[in-house]
């Protein structure tokens, strides 16, 4: 598992006026052992207006925690079995799926959703969840080839990251021959009329007769893991879209 990226931007950068506001973001590096992975915070020297002290109080140095900033970048994090390994065979495939957002991915083969994995035996997509110091706001969850109907138990996995804080759970859907995967799709569009915070990405749609997948039908070739990428970025917009509005919606 790797960390959150750790350096959002570095340095701060100046003051800028523009229509009567002015913007100005100190920025800060998170540590590697962090409980956040990034965020900003604005200090304004206000004495020409007559305002003694600053309406926000920055820390000091180049580091923070959570609860010293007054806002955070999303943060997201991905959960996947060896199809979304295929990110790791193209040039930049994790930076291509989240783009500009704080992400960390668990891409294991022979992951199960909730039952005991197959060998290796990686953890389950709730005991990663469970392991993470904070496993952010958007949790993506792309698990399911290596399951049978039967044990993809969705409901105790979307009570996982409910207790641990997370927003906004993005599913996609399988794109596979196995007879059992239609029942897996099906079953997670039905999860979705009673989780509202549920984003169903509709991996099986969007693939449909795509020449990305090599003879099983469920892994992919290079094009099909950029496409994967740019699905996965896509969709976290989307439950980034989602959260804005939303009290104590994360900053971007």
């Amino acid at each position: 598992m790797t960390g959150r990226l750790r350096r959002i931007a570095a340095g701060e950068t100046h003051p800028v006026p523009r229509d009567g506001v002015v913007a100005f973001c100190r920025r800060v590096t998170v540590p590697t052992a962090g409980p956040m992975s990034g965020g900003f915070c604005a200090e304004f020297d206000l004495t020409a207006l007559g305002v003694a002290e600053p309406v926000v109080r920055c820390p000091a140095g180049r580091t923070a925690t959570r609860d010293q900033l007054p806002a955070r970048v999303p943060e997201v994090t991905v959960i996947a079995d060896s199809v979304g390994t295929g990110l790791d065979h193209i040039s930049g495939g994790r930076a291509k799926a989240t783009g500009p957002w704080s992400a960390v991915f668990d891409l294991k083969v022979c992951r199960r959703l909730v039952a005991p994995s197959c060998p290796p035996n990686p953890p389950s997509a709730p005991s990663v969840i469970r392991a993470l110091p904070t496993p952010g706001d958007i949790v993506v969850i792309h698990v399911g080839y290596n399951d049978a109907g039967a044990t993809y138990d969705i409901d105790r996995m979307m009570a996982t990251p409910k207790a641990r804080g997370v927003r906004r759970a993005v599913r996609l859907s399988l794109q596979s021959i196995a007879p059992f995967a239609s029942g897996v799709n099906a079953a997670v569009r039905t999860a979705a009329t009673r989780h509202d915070w549920l984003q169903v990405a509709d991996w099986s749609a969007h693939s449909a007769g795509r020449d990305w997948f090599v003879g099983d039908r469920d892994h992919l070739t290079p094009s099909g893991a950029e496409a994967l990428a740019g699905f996965y970025r896509a969709e976290i917009a989307k439950a980034i879209r989602a959260l804005d509005g939303q009290a104590g919606s994360p900053a971007r």
